[in-house]
């Protein structure tokens, strides 16, 4: 945190200790588990796809070298969206 304004805010840096194992599941979502869990969610108007789209943008985003075989896995995937 950055209360005095003498520290340096932590914005637009990843500890190094920190994984994305939920991302990296979630890239495997079928659409049944999609529709299942996220039934009452507001995440289900945007749709499996564009879920999937979002969640391969923020993994590579995060500079996890172990994301880019899911990544890579996510290419072969029906949707273009994707």
């Amino acid at each position: 945190p950055c209360d005095d304004g003498t520290q340096s805010p932590l914005w637009g840096r990843v500890p190094e200790e920190v994984s994305f194992p939920g991302l990296k599941a979630l890239m495997a979502i079928t659409e049944d588990g999609f529709a299942e869990r996220f039934a009452s969610s507001a995440v289900k108007r945007i749709g499996r796809d564009r879920l999937l789209r979002n969640v391969a943008v923020a993994l590579g985003n995060t500079g996890d070298a172990s994301a880019i075989p899911v990544l890579e896995d996510a290419l072969s995937t029906e949707s273009d969206l994707v």
